[in-house]
């Protein structure tokens, strides 16, 4: 079956307050690990990832703190293992596409500069 990703890597970023009052850790993922059949690993860290961004903790330690978590489907989700038969072509037009990126533009246009 080859590699597959298993786990994600990420980063605690802050904390919020719920509406009913509890406070609850922001993260942010950084990245993945991939295992292989025989159990061996590969981790991925994105390359926009910039440890210096992440928050100190409490006691200045300077060290970042990664958090992995396993990747488990969500209650009525089915995970991808469900049907290890399933041709990968099958599985790719059952699997909806990721919604495209668009662009950030940040500042003035080019339309809105005084000269």
């Amino acid at each position: 079956m080859g590699w597959r990703k298993t786990h994600t890597i990420s980063v605690k970023t802050g904390s919020y307050t719920t509406r009913d009052g509890q406070t609850k850790n922001r993260y942010e993922n950084v990245g993945r690990v991939m295992t292989d059949d025989s159990g061996g690993k590969m981790y991925f860290l994105n390359r926009t990832f910039n440890p210096a961004g992440v928050p100190m903790n409490r006691d200045g330690d300077d060290a970042v703190l990664l958090s992995i978590f396993e990747d488990r489907p969500k209650e009525g989700q089915l995970a991808e293992d469900d049907f290890p038969d399933t041709p990968p072509a099958l599985r790719a037009l059952a699997t909806p596409p990721e919604p495209a990126k668009q662009p950030v533009v940040v500042g003035a246009g080019a339309d809105d500069i005084p000269f």
